[in-house]
């Protein structure tokens, strides 16, 4: 292979890896690295080119991240599916136990629930709460509190302010 095909061939791979990556972007730009060299590292093994230009970034690349030390099983091009709706980092995440739907909490304390079927997103998990014998849940879109009745405890309420649904917990915190 001629040196102008094999940098073209690094280029190229870059090119896969960023395009891979690049939901990430939006976000958290200073992961892009990480999750390039990634996915490359075992290609470098075999193109010289690659490796020297893999370690040379990665000697420069100075916060802490998680490497890969063993090749995944299966790497995909395709990015199936960037879920939104959290308006700070997601922490947590479980699967239901059929693997049809996804729960993500994140460190604001919001909860969503995610279908992986139909990719629909069901309104926000809340914990409304009772204080001087009153009920209230806080919207998770304006941050408004919200007066409720009883009978609404483990149903789907909209905020009174901005009309956004909540699902709410059908146990709620004592203030009192």
């Amino acid at each position: 292979m001629s040196d102008i095909s094999e940098k073209r061939s690094v280029i190229e791979k870059f090119h896969r890896g960023v395009d891979q990556s690049a939901f990430i972007l939006k976000e958290n730009p200073e992961l892009v690295f990480p999750q390039v060299y990634n996915r490359l590292q075992w290609q470098a093994e075999k193109e010289e080119i690659l490796k020297e230009k893999l370690e040379f970034e990665r000697s420069r690349y100075k916060k802490p991240w998680f490497r890969l030390l063993s090749k995944p099983a299966l790497q995909t091009s395709a990015l199936i599916r960037t879920f939104t709706g959290h308006t700070a980092s997601v922490w947590a995440r479980a699967f239901s136990p059929d693997g049809k739907r996804i729960v993500l909490g994140d460190s604001s304390g919001q909860v969503l629930l995610l279908s992986l079927e139909n990719f629909k997103i069901y309104p926000p998990i809340v914990t409304p709460y009772q204080e001087s014998g009153e009920l209230f849940f806080h919207c998770q879109y304006c941050l408004k509190t919200n007066k409720i009745e009883e009978s609404s405890l483990g149903h789907e309420v909209n905020c009174s302010s901005c009309g956004n649904k909540h699902k709410l917990n059908p146990f709620l915190l004592n203030l009192d």
